[in-house]
């Protein structure tokens, strides 16, 4: 990806970025309405669109994510509507042992290639769980 698809986190996470892939109307932004169609970033990554078709499901907004050495991501709950019946999918691209997922008062490692899915918004409605992912030391780019 070229320096220039990369945005900064839209909650201003530190050495939090992200290359948006599917988003409202294809566009530069992290809304949550809208028809979520694939970016030109995703268009020009074909090995990526046979990834998220394997999965054999519908996509909503999703992106690239990379953390800078010692960023991590706050914990936080997705409490936007758009969440309610989602589940989040992460996917690790490039990664080391250390780089550790939290959620729900649980910590794992997910390696390169492998799938942690979390359902954030209970369909009971309960408040949803919290995650962050820390990353140590060194850059991380997926």
């Amino acid at each position: 990806m070229p320096a220039s698809a990369w945005a900064e986190h839209p909650s201003d996470y530190q050495g939090n970025s992200s290359v948006r892939l599917i988003s409202s109307g294809g566009g530069e932004n992290d809304d949550v309405r809208g028809q979520m169609l694939l970016t030109p970033h995703l268009r020009n990554c074909p090995y990526v669109q046979q990834v998220l078709e394997s999965f054999g499901v519908v996509w909503g907004r999703s992106r690239l994510m990379r953390l800078a050495p010692g960023a991590s991501v706050p914990e936080h709950a997705d409490i936007n509507y758009h969440w309610f019946r989602r589940v989040r999918v992460h996917v690790p691209v490039v990664t080391v042992p250390q780089v550790r997922f939290h959620c729900g008062g649980e910590s794992c490692t997910c390696g390169r290639g492998g799938v942690d899915l979390r359902q954030l918004a209970p369909a009971s409605g309960r408040e949803s769980v919290g995650y962050h992912a820390h990353s140590p030391g060194r850059r991380h780019d997926g």
